[in-house]
């Protein structure tokens, strides 16, 4: 970490997208005195004092496209890459709409992805027994492209462990034990990882999904789909807020219109991101409906203290207990009538 404010003031420099900066930098190490989770989750425990700074050349980055749109290109780099800019237009629009979560990798992507390679192997070819390990394999090499995103990482882990549950354990374990897992074997290669608000995040809202879906499995198809969802932005809402002030009271509607979109977009990207015309022709479309909700977009700030948070989680893990346990009476009874 670099440290020394009026330093960097004085020596500005003008930043081009697409180019990485290399920089000659002096100055002393000194032990950061206050960490906080920032600090341990990327494991920064020293700062820079800066003492001397000098440019020493740039370098071309790899461009994922050679189209003359550079809408399109952040696009590309935030859909496939996942970098993004956070400074840019683009990057502010869709966190004021409240979406950015479906366009950098997550879980939801990683999910998409590999019940895209199996439903197309079964549609190819419905005698290639190995269409999970393909699509796994797959993931894993994505997921070394991504740097390990944790979320990612989750996602391809917990897809494994059920491939794991469904063929050699013979579903022994419940999808809340496979989560469990997951979080504990990543904890144990990067304990560090534990501080990372995307680590929290990633794993809390998978657990209230997967205790929506374990409450809600005997509705409908749609019924439970909606449900879903409500709980899923519920609790990411409480949970974003305890430290995410704005929100776009919008923002549940934009998911429910967006995320088929979203879905299809995604899949296309990946496929066709080399084609300029055609991914041009729907990104173009996509950024253009975008801007229609930006304009409409109503924004409110406030933040949720940790408490409320937490005694806002607590209904829904009593429910599932509720849940389980009228379920197992259920299944007790059935033994002796």
């Amino acid at each position: 970490m670099v440290d020394n404010s009026n330093f960097l003031k004085n020596n500005s420099f003008d930043f081009e997208n697409n180019w990485s900066y290399i920089f000659y930098l002096k100055g002393k190490l000194e032990k950061i005195k206050n960490l906080n989770l920032f600090n341990f989750s990327n494991q920064i425990f020293f700062k820079l004092k800066l003492e001397e700074m000098n440019f020493l050349r740039k370098e071309n980055n790899f461009l994922i496209s050679n189209s003359a749109n550079e809408n399109v290109i952040e696009y590309l780099n935030i859909i496939i890459l996942n970098k993004s800019q956070p400074n840019s237009l683009l990057y502010k629009k869709l966190v004021s709409l409240n979406i950015i979560h479906f366009f950098t990798i997550s879980g939801f992507h990683f999910n998409l992805i590999y019940l895209f390679i199996v439903f197309l192997f079964k549609k190819i070819n419905k005698k290639i027994p190995f269409d999970d390990l393909i699509a796994i394999g797959f993931l894993g090499i994505y997921l070394v492209i991504l740097n390990f995103k944790i979320s990612a990482a989750r996602s391809l882990l917990f897809i494994l462990l059920i491939f794991i549950n469904k063929h050699i354990l013979n579903y022994k374990l419940n999808n809340i034990t496979i989560l469990s897992l997951c979080g504990l074997i990543i904890a144990l290669i990067n304990p560090f990882v534990i501080y990372s608000y995307s680590y929290i995040l990633s794993f809390l809202i998978t657990l209230f999904i997967l205790i929506a879906i374990f409450i809600f499995k005997n509705y409908n198809f749609y019924l439970k789909a909606l449900l879903v969802i409500i709980v899923a932005h519920f609790y990411s809402v409480l949970i974003l807020h305890t430290f995410h002030e704005e929100y776009n009271i919008f923002s549940f509607f934009n998911q429910i219109l967006l995320v088929p979109l979203i879905s299809v977009n995604y899949i296309l990207t990946l496929i066709f991101f080399r084609f300029n015309f055609f991914i041009e022709k729907i990104l173009s479309f996509i950024d253009t409906l975008f801007d229609l909700l930006f304009e409409i977009a109503i924004v409110i700030k406030f933040k949720i203290p940790i408490v409320i948070c937490l005694i806002g989680c607590l209904p829904i893990l009593i429910w599932k207990k509720i849940k389980l346990h009228h379920q197992i009476r259920f299944e007790v009874l059935n033994t002796f009538y």
